[in-house]
C-alpha cells in the first residue's frame, strides 16, 4: 500500500502517465514536504527534488534552519519511480499571476473549427462547441458545413472529411451559423487550443455568411498548459495522449477536440489550484536557494 507522503506526491505538483515498457527508466526521487500537524497530508517542495537522499537531507536541514517553515513538520519522502511517467511543472513566478488566474472561471463556452485549409480566406466545415458550468459539460453543439470553396487535400489528411460528406450531412453556412449563434447565446466567455485561429475562421465566415459572431476569449488552453507544464510539444492530440486524457476522443473531429479542450482546461484548472495555494512557500523556498 502507498504512503500518504507517496500519494501527496502524486496527487500534488506532477502527473502521471503511461508509457510503452521499453520508454521506461528506474530512478528513485527525493523531496522535502512539510505539514501543519500530523492529521494533514504532507505538502510536496517540488523545487527540492533530488536524486539521493543525501541531497534531500542537505535541502531539509537548509530549509529548517532558514525559518520559512517555522511551526511546521518538516521531513523528505522517496518514491520509486519511473522517469518516463512524470511530467514535472515549470516553475511559476507572480509575474505568471494575472495571465494563469484567467482559467479561474467555472463557466465559459468551449468552441472548436475544421476547415477547408488554414488561410483566410478558407472556410469552417465543421463547428462544435460545448457549454460548461462549474466545470461540467451541460450541452453540446456540432454542425457539419457545406463549403462552397474547393477542400485542400492538406486539409483533408488532418480532419478526414471530403466534399462528399459534407454535401450530404452538411448544412449551407449561413444556417450553421444562425443555430451557432442561438447556441451560444447569453453564453461565453470562449476558450480553446490556440483559440485564436478559431476566433478568426469564426468571426471572418459568420460575416461573410450575414451572421456576424464575434468571440471573446478567455483563455487558450495551450498557452495555459506551455506556462504550467514541460512537454515535448502544445499539439492537442499529444497532450491529450500524455495526460491519459484521450479515452474514445477521436483526433480532429470538432466535436472530441472541443470535449478533449474542456478535458484539458479541467485539468490545468486543478493545476492552477494547487499551485496557488502553496505559491508563498514556493516564493519563500525558490528566494532562499537562489541567496
Amino acid at each position: 500500500m502507498e504512503s500518504k507522503e507517496e500519494i501527496a506526491i502524486k496527487k500534488g505538483r506532477i502527473f502521471k502517465h503511461n508509457q510503452k515498457e521499453h520508454f521506461k527508466i528506474k530512478q528513485k526521487f527525493w523531496y522535502v514536504w512539510y505539514r501543519s500537524n500530523n492529521k494533514e497530508d504532507p505538502r510536496i517542495l517540488f523545487q527540492t527534488g533530488a536524486t539521493t537522499e543525501e541531497s534531500a537531507k542537505e535541502q531539509k536541514d537548509k530549509l529548517k534552519e532558514s525559518g520559512i517553515f517555522s511551526g511546521y513538520e518538516v521531513g523528505i519522502v522517496s518514491l520509486n519511480a519511473e522517469i518516463s511517467d512524470f511530467h514535472y511543472l515549470k516553475d511559476v513566478n507572480k509575474n505568471d499571476y494575472n495571465f494563469i488566474k484567467s482559467i479561474d472561471l467555472k463557466n465559459f463556452i468551449v468552441i472548436d473549427t475544421e476547415t477547408t485549409g488554414f488561410a483566410s480566406w478558407d472556410q469552417v466545415i465543421d463547428l462544435a462547441a460545448v457549454k460548461v458550468v462549474d466545470y461540467e459539460i451541460v450541452d453540446r453543439f456540432q454542425c457539419f458545413i457545406i463549403p462552397t470553396c474547393k477542400l485542400k487535400p492538406d486539409s483533408i489528411k488532418v480532419h478526414g472529411l471530403t466534399k462528399e460528406f459534407l454535401d450530404k450531412n452538411g448544412i449551407p453556412s449561413t444556417q450553421a451559423y444562425s443555430k451557432f449563434k442561438s447556441f451560444i447565446e447569453n453564453g461565453g466567455p470562449f476558450v480553446g487550443h490556440n483559440i485564436s485561429f478559431d476566433k478568426r475562421m469564426i468571426e471572418s465566415n459568420s460575416r461573410k455568411s450575414r451572421v456576424p459572431i464575434d468571440i471573446d476569449i478567455a483563455f487558450d488552453t495551450q498557452r495555459i498548459t506551455e506556462k504550467l507544464i514541460h512537454l515535448p510539444d502544445y499539439k492537442l492530440s499529444n497532450i491529450i495522449n500524455l495526460l491519459g486524457l484521450r479515452g474514445d476522443l477521436q483526433s480532429h473531429s470538432a466535436l472530441d477536440d472541443v470535449i478533449g479542450t474542456f478535458k484539458l482546461a479541467k485539468s490545468m484548472y486543478e493545476v492552477y489550484k494547487n499551485i496557488w495555494y502553496h505559491l508563498k512557500y514556493m516564493i519563500m523556498v525558490f528566494q532562499y536557494f537562489m541567496k
